[in-house]
């Protein structure tokens, strides 16, 4: 039996008149930088026969873990190619669905004064106000700040700060004001 590979059109499905005979899956691991920027990967699969080939792949900006990118090789137009992405994890940095989350530490001086900190961004750094009193894991919305979208325009970076302690808070005396509190 011959598939044909199928495509959604603004008048509904379509088929197109190339048979697909072979399907090769594959997954694909990327960094956070990768999937935010694209990137062009060559990643090795075998045919039909068993041997194995390298071919090249992009994988285009904005993936997340889970995404699929579909591609026809042009050497065989009849193989379809699928890859599955995974985004390896990044300490600071993460896409979610509202968009890029940056997670930022703060010192309680910060936290509890206010300050202007610079953050790093996928331009160039951005100057954030923290508003005094503000509490670990509140987050401040960038709008346009984020990861570029398919339709050309920019997403969102969250910036969740964190509010890190001093690892020895007996010689900065944070118990003894705290116990004033």
């Amino acid at each position: 039996r011959r598939r044909h590979t199928r495509y959604i059109s603004v008048t509904g499905v379509q088929t197109c008149a190339l048979p697909i005979s072979h399907i090769s899956l594959m997954e694909v691991s990327v960094s956070i930088f990768d999937a935010i920027r694209g990137v062009r990967r060559t990643v090795e699969l075998t045919d039909p026969t068993g041997k194995p080939r390298k071919i090249s792949a992009h994988i285009p900006a904005g993936v997340r873990t889970g995404s699929i990118v579909r591609f026809r090789r042009k050497e065989d137009p009849s193989e379809e190619v699928i890859l599955i992405v995974r985004v390896a994890h990044h300490p600071w940095l993460s896409m979610t669905s509202k968009g890029l989350t940056m997670e930022i530490p703060l010192s309680v001086n910060e936290a509890v004064q206010g300050a202007k900190i610079q953050v790093p961004s996928l331009g160039d750094p951005l100057l954030v106000t923290v508003e005094s009193g503000v509490q670990s894991g509140s987050e401040v919305r960038l709008k346009g700040q984020g990861v570029r979208l398919g339709d050309g325009t920019r997403g969102d970076l969250f910036i969740r700060f964190l509010v890190k302690l001093p690892e020895n808070t007996d010689a900065t005396g944070l118990k003894e004001k705290c116990a004033e509190l």
